[in-house]
């Protein structure tokens, strides 16, 4: 998919944090408190990610999962989240 139809398909912020690298602010995005079962894809490919079953509340405000479905295409960031004040460790899906 090219850029000029991601930025027709995603939101400004979704195409910020998938395209970009960006951040959504905790306990303000769309998923940090989603208690509804089922599986969490990738926005732009679809492919599958996270299962609710393994969800957690991690107290950061973002969803946090115990592990991915399938280790493949997973990479795993240490950041510092400046903008926050919350220095943790962020998984980046790639």
């Amino acid at each position: 998919m090219s850029q000029k139809e991601l930025k027709k398909k995603l939101s400004p912020l979704q195409y910020e944090v998938t395209q970009k690298g960006g951040t959504e602010r905790p306990f303000r995005n769309e998923y940090w408190n989603n208690k509804g079962e089922g599986i969490y894809v990738d926005i732009v490919s679809g492919e599958p990610l996270f299962s609710s079953t393994d969800k957690y509340d991690s107290g950061t405000g973002w969803p946090s999962f115990t592990k991915p479905i399938e280790l493949e295409g997973v990479v795993e960031k240490q950041e510092m989240l400046q903008d926050f004040s919350y220095p943790g460790a962020v998984l980046r899906v790639y």
